[in-house]
């Protein structure tokens, strides 16, 4: 059997990135997010966002690309928000997303940038390829 260890960090925003993502749906958004990951057969390791963008660090499965599994995370959480919260029926996330693979030796980094990204927006400690794009 192959082993693989594909670990990526993943960033998308919302649609022009309006400020749609109150911390109020972080409790249904990450875990759906998680699940998606799992339904692939993934790992999820790290879930955190501010209120126009999402990251995720995550090991996944090469069965498909990165832009399947990227288009199933956008779709079935926009759905999920969308059934859940009224005010969210216009709600999509953007074309855009970055995707960066994680070295083992520097997941524990990235996975500490994601787990505070609300820390990180509230005192502006960005780390701009990542979080400066349109």
């Amino acid at each position: 059997m192959p082993f693989t260890n594909a670990r990526y960090h993943i960033v998308f925003p919302t649609y022009r990135r309006r400020k749609w993502l109150n911390p109020e749906y972080d409790k249904l958004l990450y875990p759906v997010l998680g699940r998606i990951v799992k339904d692939a057969r993934g790992m999820p390791l790290a879930i955190g966002g501010w209120y126009d963008h999402i990251h995720i660090v995550c090991d996944l499965k090469p069965d498909r690309s990165i832009a399947e599994h990227i288009s199933r995370l956008k779709s079935q959480s926009a759905g999920a928000l969308k059934r859940n919260f009224d005010e969210l029926g216009q709600f999509r996330w953007a074309r855009s997303y970055g995707a960066f693979s994680v070295t083992p030796w520097d997941c524990d980094r990235v996975i500490e940038y994601v787990n505070n990204q609300k820390q990180r927006h509230g005192a502006d400690e960005l780390w701009p390829d990542w979080e400066r794009w349109d």
